[in-house]
């Protein structure tokens, strides 16, 4: 395979992450929605933001180290697989439960170390930071792109098209690696004392604390921009799909 074919299998693995990122903040461009059909307020839809963001950091390295034993494209495709079926359990989640319950499955499932970890093996070893950079592109274009177009799903055809738009487009996501991604004839061998004793670095703490801050900053007001537009500023549900893309322009 060539390179040209790595690279465009990199793009398919950005899409991957677009879908699952696209997945975690379409619930901030939708908050008015939801409040309206499971009759909670505005901070408990916040809370399904939280609880995808927490089960991605409590769940999901757990879960990827598990599947490290298995070949790469396997995983993958395992963890997309369930996270297909959380994303649908949210299409048609008839309370508010049902969507946390959602919400905890799609975070745990959020295969960003798998993505990156396989699209590190498709390439040589100076050329893995680009193949990372690709990949990790999913994550911006979802918050220019993914939530302003699932916005516009919701206010249009409904939360639960939204919904189902995502998911059909991580089933096609899943159904293209399937078919184009190669299979890696390598398992990781996971040390976890090796692993743990990383965590002695005091430097690395700081830059976790950092990121928690500004990571935890943005995000905290860039997930409440729908009712803080719409029930505070006054501005109508209509204009809200344009603000994350100013907001990211900014």
């Amino acid at each position: 395979m060539n390179k040209e074919c790595f690279y465009a299998i990199d793009y398919l693995l950005a899409l991957v992450i677009f879908c699952m990122t696209t997945s975690e903040f379409m619930v901030a461009g939708m908050m008015n929605e939801l409040d309206l059909a499971f009759q909670v307020s505005v901070s408990s839809i916040g809370y399904l933001i939280s609880a995808y963001a927490g089960a991605m950091v409590i769940g999901g390295p757990i879960l990827t180290a598990i599947l490290l034993r298995m070949r790469s494209k396997q995983a993958l495709l395992f963890l997309m697989f369930v996270f297909l079926i959380g994303q649908l359990l949210g299409a048609i989640a008839w309370n508010y439960n049902i969507m946390m319950i959602s919400r905890i499955i799609t975070g745990i499932a959020s295969a960003f170390g798998v993505a990156i970890s396989f699209s590190a093996t498709l390439v040589h070893s100076d050329s893995r930071g680009k193949a990372a950079s690709i990949v990790l592109a999913g994550l911006m274009f979802a918050t220019v792109l993914g939530l302003p177009i699932t916005t516009v799903i919701s206010q249009y055809f409904g939360w639960r098209i939204s919904f189902g738009a995502v998911s059909v487009l991580v089933l096609v996501s899943g159904i293209m690696i399937q078919r184009l991604l190669p299979s890696s004839s390598n398992k990781e061998q996971l040390n976890w004392k090796d692993e743990l004793l990383r965590f002695k670095n005091i430097h690395l703490w700081a830059a976790y604390v950092t990121s928690m801050f500004i990571i935890g900053g943005t995000f905290a007001a860039f997930s409440y921009f729908t009712p803080i537009f719409t029930n505070v500023t006054g501005f109508s549900s209509a204009s809200t799909p344009s603000f994350p893309m100013i907001l990211q322009k900014e």
